[in-house]
Formats: structure tokens, sequence, C-alpha cells
């Protein structure tokens, strides 16, 4: 029997994990939800901010019902559990289970409101009826908020945001982060399947790699203007077919990935390579700490949905003179078809790219185009 792939989705109150969950119950058949609030008991043994405030171990909760709560979910035939829980992978003995770990990520602002219109307005009847004068409630609630809430929520976005394997930004609608959540997982699904597969360009035979060089071959790899000097940033890395070209031209190189299998499979075909760093994360919400002179993707922005915000961090991450080297199918398909699964894509049209390319404040120095590819060289001025 085949192990249910497990999700854990996490953010601070009013990040809209319930709805997301019971949204995507429905749209994820055969699947099982758990609720960390369903879990009886005292579950940390001592007040939440003063825990918060001395560290925040994760480790100090007493999680073992939802340990064996996931543990007869696993012997079920499922195909997702999905887990509204905390901490993402912080807590060990959960960690352990999690395969996905998801962040919803809300400004402060939008928290604070979600929370009161949830607690004290008529939306709370139901679940909370409210004792006496509401702008009373509201006043106290807002003391509290300030005084020790404010605190934990911002703790709890510094120890677990930075680890977990993707993040969402959860103001957008239910719909669109469901929409996002589920796609997301169809492609990291897919690339783990490949390595699965075995499924592996580094290692195709010359007939392949002449294939795949019709998209990104010698031009593309050329037109970054290598030196060893250059700090280069891969986007959709895979297993490393074209970081082999450019990590013996290049100061260092970091790749980045959605697929956990695909980026332990790079790993071990660039293990020669000592100036390379490779990441699982998603490019998008990735907060990287450094800038770099050469930025180049190839075959991955059919993956992005929001081009714009895309193509925006990149110019904001290159150096002045940098470059961004970017290889586009030609084919305008909305559905990739692998025979046991489909995926979900956003073709990527020229003349949209150019308006990107250009608003973002690069200049496009070359457009050319390959038998399958449209490729632009540009630079940040």
């Amino acid at each position: 029997m085949k192990k249910p792939f497990v999700i854990s989705i996490s953010g601070i109150s009013g990040s809209g994990k319930t709805t997301i969950f019971n949204v995507m119950k429905e749209r994820l058949t055969n699947t099982e939800v758990v609720f960390f609030d369903d879990i009886p008991g005292d579950l940390l043994g001592r007040d939440y901010c003063e825990w918060s405030d001395s560290g925040a171990d994760y480790n100090e909760w007493d999680i073992s019902q939802l340990t064996e709560k996931i543990k007869s979910l696993l012997h079920k035939s499922l195909d997702y559990i999905i887990l509204d829980y905390p901490f993402g992978k912080a807590h060990r003995e959960i960690g352990a289970y999690v395969d996905w770990s998801v962040w919803l990520d809300i400004p402060m602002d939008i928290s604070l409101a979600r929370r009161i219109l949830c607690d004290f307005t008529r939306r709370s009847e139901k679940r909370r009826p409210l004792k006496g004068n509401t702008a009373e409630e509201v006043s106290s609630y807002l003391d509290f908020y300030l005084a020790r809430h404010r605190g934990t929520y911002l703790r709890h976005i510094e120890t677990i945001k930075p680890f977990v394997d993707i993040i969402f930004d959860g103001a957008k609608s239910t719909e669109e982060v469901a929409d996002e959540i589920i796609n997301a997982l169809s492609v990291r699904k897919h690339y783990d399947a490949l390595i699965d597969e075995n499924n592996d360009p580094v290692h195709d035979p010359e007939p392949l790699r002449t294939y795949m060089d019709k998209w990104d071959g010698k031009a593309f790899v050329d037109a970054m203007q290598l030196t060893p000097d250059k700090s280069v940033l891969e986007i959709g890395v895979g297993t490393g077919r074209l970081a082999m070209r450019v990590c013996e031209k290049c100061k260092s190189l970091i790749g980045i990935d959605i697929s956990p299998k695909t980026v332990e499979r790079a790993k071990e075909n660039l293990r020669a390579f000592p100036n390379i760093r490779l990441i699982c994360g998603e490019f998008i919400t990735h907060e990287f700490t450094e800038s770099f002179d050469v930025i180049y993707s190839s075959l991955t922005f059919l993956h992005v949905k929001d081009k714009k915000s895309a193509i925006q961090k990149i110019a904001n991450i290159l150096t002045c003179g940098g470059r961004f080297i970017l290889s586009i199918n030609k084919e305008q398909q909305t559905l990739l078809d692998f025979g046991n699964r489909q995926i979900e894509v956003y073709p990527d049209m020229p003349p949209k790219i150019v308006l990107l390319l250009t608003g973002a404040g690069l200049k496009i120095e070359k457009q050319f185009e390959t038998e399958f590819a449209v490729i632009f060289t540009t630079l940040k001025e």
C-alpha cells in the first residue's frame, strides 16, 4: 500500500488555515484532515506567551496524541493527510512524518483584523457569543494583543517561516491560495516522480542531450558571459543539467528547485563542484540574502503563474550590470500530459515577457530563437 502524502499547513492566527483546509479537502480526493485544535488536553503545561518569551522550544509540547493519530492514518488507504498544525517540521516528533510543510503568510494587520471579525462580530455568534459591551471586549483584547500576543506571533513567524518548504500569500482569496497550493503540490510530486522513474537528464545519452540543447544549448550558456569572479543563480536547477556546464565557469552558483528528490539527485550529480549550493524551495517566496551577477532559467517559467512578480524579484536581486538569461518554450499548451499524471502550466508569450522584462528595469540586449525556444538576454543597468 502506498504511503499517504503528509502536508502540514501553518501560519499565525488569522492566516486562513481552517478555511483553506476545508477547500482543499473538497478538491483533493481521498484526503483526511487533522486539526491541531481538536486534540484534547493541555499540550504545553504552561503559559503560551511565557513559553514563547523564554525561547519557544517546540519540542516541549506534548503532541503524542497527534503523533498517534498520524500513525493510525498512515495505515489507511489515503492519498493525502493534511495537518492544521502550527509548527511545520519544528517539532521533531511530527516533523519526521511531514512530507511538505506550507506557510500561509499574512501581514500582522490582516491577522488582527481577521481575529476581530471572527471573535467580535456577528460572524462569531455561534462560536463565541458576545458577553456584554462589545467595545469594552475589543478594547481588552487589543490591550492583551499589544502586550503579549503580538510578540508571540512575531516569534512564531521568525522561528517557523524560514524552515518550511514553501510559502503562500495568505492575504489572497481562499480559492486563489488553494489553487496555488494544489498546483505547486502537483508540480512537486511530478518532479519527484521523475526521479522515482530514474528520469535524470544529466545522464541522458548523447541524442537526448542534443535534443535538450534545442532549448538552451551553447548559445544560452555563452549569453551569460561567465567569468571566474561571477556569482550565479539558477531558477529551476533540476538535476543539474545546465549547472554542470556553469559551475566550472563561475565563482559560485546557487540552484533552487521545488522538488526535494530532484535537489537530492542534483547534489549527487554536482558533488564534484565545491562552489555550488542547492536550495529546496520556491523562488518567488524564498528570501535570498545575497545578490547575483548572473541569473538564468530554462523551461521553468511555464510553472510560474505570477510572472510579473518573478521577473521583478529577479531584477531586485541582480547586481548593477548583472545579466538575466531566460529560455521560454514556444509551445502554448496549458496542460502537460504525462499519461499517468497531468500538470497545469502557464505558457510564456514573448510579447508579454518583453513588457515584463522592460517594466522591471531590465534592458533586452538580444532576443533570439532556437528550434523549440525563445531566449532573452537582458542586462540590469
